[in-house]
């Protein structure tokens, strides 16, 4: 009776120190220039350092990669200036493309879209950028 009697508070106890955090996954785009707001979180897609992804009309000895820049915010005030690689093959890397973590939210980088169809077709204001949000 007594093992029994210590199981069930042992149980009890171990339940009661347990932290389930159910995390909801979710997806959106930000578009070249726009702000994507989550609370106090800021998120500003500000640049297109380079696109060197291998259109798909031409063969090319590289796949090449884009790179771009989004400025992180938090209640209006800048945080940081953080680099996303995006390689043309589609492996990404979460660690690279990690803008945001903390215990409320985490932001990755998945995708860079249009991919590019002939050299040059492309500017600026064409790409938006596809993000998790957990």
């Amino acid at each position: 009776m007594r093992s029994v009697i210590f199981g069930l508070v042992l149980c009890l106890c171990t339940l009661g120190f347990t932290q389930d955090k159910s995390y909801v996954s979710y997806f959106t785009t930000l578009n070249y220039g726009d702000t994507f707001t989550q609370g106090e979180l800021q998120v500003v897609f500000v640049k297109l350092v380079n696109d060197s992804r291998c259109p798909k009309s031409v063969s090319c000895i590289r796949a090449g990669e884009a790179i771009i820049e989004v400025d992180i915010y938090i209640r209006g005030e800048f945080v940081e200036t953080r680099e996303l690689v995006f390689p043309a093959e589609g492996t990404l890397s979460e660690k690279n493309n990690l803008m945001f973590n903390n215990d409320d939210i985490r932001l990755v980088g998945i995708a860079l879209n249009p991919y590019p169809e002939a050299p040059g077709q492309l500017s600026e204001s064409d790409y938006s950028l596809e993000i998790k949000i957990n």
